[in-house]
């Protein structure tokens, strides 16, 4: 492969990986406490977050209650959180966790996690059929050669190094 292929190879693979190195670690999310006008608009906000695995999520209770953040399933529980407090929590298994607050059940959430994306391993792309991939270019294959014909060889005699003789007899020839 040509040193400019290998470069742009590169350049695209290291490309391919930037996504998967800014999810290596997860942002952080927050979800506001929102209390303000009728008891029964009370909620979070956003009511529901999709999130990856490895993401803390923390919630701001900004308003004049005490409020919590407890899953349906006892995973996990604030316990009350008075106003002006935060609680967080990381979420590192993917699936649907639902959550409410105690003394006001109808103040529902859903915080939804999924997988972190694996890094993407790059891969170096195949040789064009132009390119050498070897020792032998994959347009020149190899191709059976015939043999060569035989041919009579001349023999060496005593007289060859002399030019008088005739090379037939190997004898001087007669005067």
């Amino acid at each position: 492969m040509k040193l400019s292929a290998r470069i742009a190879a590169l350049l695209v693979g290291g490309l391919l990986l930037l996504p998967a190195l800014a999810s290596a670690k997860a942002a952080d999310e927050d979800v506001e406490i929102v209390h303000s006008g009728e008891m029964m608009q009370w909620g979070y906000s956003p009511t529901s977050l999709t999130v990856t695995a490895g993401t803390s999520v923390t919630w701001n209770n900004d308003g004049t209650l005490a409020h919590s953040i407890t899953s349906q399933d006892q995973l996990f529980d604030s316990r009350l959180m008075d106003s002006g407090k935060s609680w967080s929590y990381t979420f590192d298994t993917p699936g649907t966790f639902r959550y409410f607050c105690v003394p006001h059940p109808w103040m529902k959430g859903t915080i939804v996690v999924v997988r972190a994306t694996p890094p993407i391993k790059a891969e170096e792309p195949a040789p064009r059929a132009s390119e050498s991939v070897g020792p032998s270019s994959p347009t020149s294959t190899p191709t059976a050669q015939p043999s060569p014909t035989a041919t009579a060889a001349p023999t060496s005699s005593p007289s060859a190094g002399n030019p008088s003789s005739s090379g037939t007899s190997g004898l001087p020839p007669s005067p």
